[in-house]
């Protein structure tokens, strides 16, 4: 198993691998059983690379668009596959949810 279950926004749980490369297959079965399942990485300059992907068979699935948009005002992308850049690692702002979600 890669990745790691984090509360990452407003008590979202999520699937989340910290990968340089891959794609929604990156999650497998993973995704439809999550809100959101996360890719990350942390590029030469710095920042943090987040690519976001959710189920479209899930009611609840968070929609990806949105939260790239509230994360960086250049980030976007679909409902169901978005993406942002940002200074900030954002699992480490919520870390007592991290911990009770494992």
């Amino acid at each position: 198993d890669l990745g790691k279950i984090f509360t990452c926004y407003e008590g979202v749980k999520a699937y989340v691998v910290n990968s340089p490369i891959g794609n929604s297959n990156l999650f497998g079965k993973k995704i439809d059983q999550y809100q959101v399942c996360i890719r990350w990485s942390k590029d030469s300059s710095g920042k943090y690379n987040y690519s976001l992907y959710s189920s479209n068979t899930r009611e609840d699935a968070l929609d990806c668009s949105e939260l790239a948009a509230i994360m960086d005002v250049h980030g976007g992308g679909h409902k169901h596959a978005s993406g942002f850049q940002i200074e900030d690692l954002i699992f480490t702002k919520y870390p007592d949810e991290a911990k009770k979600a494992e």
